[in-house]
């Protein structure tokens, strides 16, 4: 898990995601230094969504970084990453969206 202390876990700050029934994609940046979604909590917050029927984790890497680490032009907001960023998400939903 993450630097943070135990009492700041994925665990302990988010609630309800058990209640999460539908297909879920979660995405990190490996580098992300952000202390509030490091890459390193994907696993912890997968064991959260405990009603979803299937929960993929995807990180990536690559892109810049530039200025405050939680900030969009950081590695925490894919800077450089966009069109690969819209790929993933694109082919991750029409392969996990019903059909109508």
């Amino acid at each position: 898990m993450s630097s943070r202390s135990d009492s700041q876990s994925a665990q302990s700050t988010v609630r309800g995601l058990n209640r999460i029934a539908v297909p879920t994609l979660l995405v990190g940046h490996e580098l992300d230094q952000c202390r509030f979604s490091p890459a390193s909590d994907a696993v912890a917050f997968r064991k959260l969504l405990t009603g979803a029927p299937r929960v993929d984790v995807k990180t990536l890497s690559g892109g810049i970084s530039e200025g405050p680490p939680c900030e969009s032009w950081a590695y925490h907001g894919f800077n450089g990453l966009d069109q690969e960023l819209v790929n993933l998400v694109t082919a991750w939903l029409k392969t996990n969206t019903p059909s109508r």
